[in-house]
């Protein structure tokens, strides 16, 4: 049995971006500062248990059939890999021109951890700028920064910049799905013979058929923003599905099929197979 506490922070997780910002900060004019965060393949908590027990020999008749019995199995349990959200050329709303933008955080950020298709609600995050009606980065407002109004055309002076900026969600600063898994087996031992011996096993990976998904990076190498669009004040939004349920953003890939960067591994739905082994 093991049990790991681990917390790795880095500036760079890659030497080039499998997924966003592994590697290539959001803002190049500070790359050690702005890029500073949980690295990609930080895991917080993590729970292992091997175990193996094989039954007491017993006396008597029908020994062949009644001994050799035992179980064996691995429990694993460890929290989630982060991730951050990037625009996915929504647009260009910081202004910089420098790949995959990341949002502002506006609101508290809201899991919905039982929920795949609700992941994380999106509405807590907005463009990194001010919004005139409509979208897009050349609808973004020049603000006076004194006073954060909106310069109106009449207005335009030296007082007012424009209100692209960086966002201040930070990279890996969000948190995806754990992974629980538990594979058992049943095994027997039976001599056949002086020389032969045949091992007989039923084997159970993901025995609770727990549904384990990838990070949300997968299956498209980057967490998109805005996946539902952007509201006219600049946050993204939740979908309505056909059932009237609040959809944010979804988890789609498991660690089996997911096949890319970060990789948590399996992940599968309940496997079940039997095997035999002679030896001789």
């Amino acid at each position: 049995m093991n049990y790991t506490w681990s917390h790795s922070i880095d500036d760079a997780s890659d030497g080039e971006d499998f997924v966003p910002n592994a590697a290539q900060p959001d803002n190049s004019a500070a790359p050690i500062g702005s890029n500073r965060g949980n690295s990609n393949f930080d895991i917080r908590n993590r729970f292992t248990w091997n175990f193996v027990y094989e039954f007491p020999t017993l006396s008597g008749s029908l020994q062949k059939l009644k001994n050799g019995w035992g179980v064996n199995g691995i429990v694993t349990v460890q929290s989630g890999q982060p991730f951050q959200l990037n625009y996915n050329f929504e647009d260009d709303y910081n202004g910089s021109g420098e790949g995959f933008a990341r949002p502002d955080v506006v609101g508290p950020i809201t899991y919905n951890r039982n929920d795949p298709n609700n992941f994380l609600s999106l509405t807590s995050f907005a463009v990194p700028c001010t919004l005139a009606q409509g979208t897009g980065a050349g609808n973004c407002q020049l603000i006076n920064p004194s006073t954060g109004a909106i310069c109106t055309a009449q207005g335009i002076s030296a007082t007012c910049i424009n209100s692209m900026h960086f966002g201040n969600e930070g990279r890996n600063s969000l948190i995806g799905p754990p992974f629980r898994q538990f594979d058992f087996s049943i095994f027997k031992n039976t001599a056949i013979t002086e020389r032969l011996k045949m091992e007989l096993r039923f084997e159970a990976y993901n025995l609770l058929n727990h549904p384990n998904f990838a990070n949300p990076y997968l299956p498209a190498f980057i967490a998109d923003a805005a996946p539902n669009g952007i509201g006219p004040d600049g946050r993204s939004l939740n979908s309505v599905s056909s059932t009237g349920q609040v959809e944010g953003l979804h988890l789609t890939a498991t660690g089996d099929v997911g096949i890319g960067y970060p990789f948590l591994g399996s992940g599968g739905p309940r496997t079940l197979q039997i095997a035999a082994k002679f030896t001789f």
